[in-house]
């Protein structure tokens, strides 16, 4: 969309700039725990591509910030519902655990997806899920929520919540213990 000729005019110390120079400069600028939500965001609209973010990564060398954006950058998808997940996936990379998969089908004795989890390691069969205060709005979602997790523990899968307190602050023990059931479950 181009700018309204008149409004330049009137201001032209407006700097205009693309999505992928905006990324790259928030991801470079940004404190490190809200980059990957930024980034996802990005990529989910449509807006960058991971080509495009890495293309306009060169044109940053040598600036401030830029060995932050150059590691999170490869970290950016498109599979988080919300940006408290691209913060969780964050701190699991930061953690040293292995890249989950985002959005992982949990599939029925039929084969068909029954549910999904917001992180999942799928041969160690552990998950990890957001749980928001907004997400347990009402006694339906709470019940729904413990049926969810009753089938997934009957299913063999070690399953971890993750808390705004979990992301914001004393991570390490969360991140401990699903670590070590990865480790644990992936030697059997």
């Amino acid at each position: 969309m181009r700018p309204d000729p008149a409004v330049v005019r009137r201001a032209p110390h407006l700097c205009r700039t693309c999505a992928d120079r905006t990324a790259v400069d928030l991801a470079r600028l940004l404190p490190r725990l809200d980059v990957l939500p930024v980034l996802d965001a990005t990529l989910i609209a449509g807006v960058c591509t991971p080509e495009s973010l890495t293309r306009e990564l060169v044109r940053h060398d040598g600036l401030p910030g830029v060995r932050q954006a150059r590691e999170l950058i490869p970290l950016a998808a498109t599979g988080p519902d919300s940006p408290q997940e691209s913060r969780m996936r964050l701190i699991c990379h930061d953690a040293g655990l292995p890249r989950p998969t985002l959005q992982l089908p949990v599939l029925d004795a039929r084969g068909r997806p029954r549910r999904w989890l917001d992180l999942g390691w799928e041969k160690a069969k552990v998950g990890l899920e957001y749980d928001g205060e907004e997400s347990h709005e009402g006694e339906d979602e709470r019940r729904s929520d413990r049926r969810r997790h009753n089938w997934l523990q009957d299913d063999d899968w070690a399953m971890f919540s993750a808390t705004d307190a979990d992301i914001y602050g004393c991570s390490a023990v969360l991140t401990g213990q699903v670590a070590a059931a990865i480790e644990r479950r992936s030697r059997r």
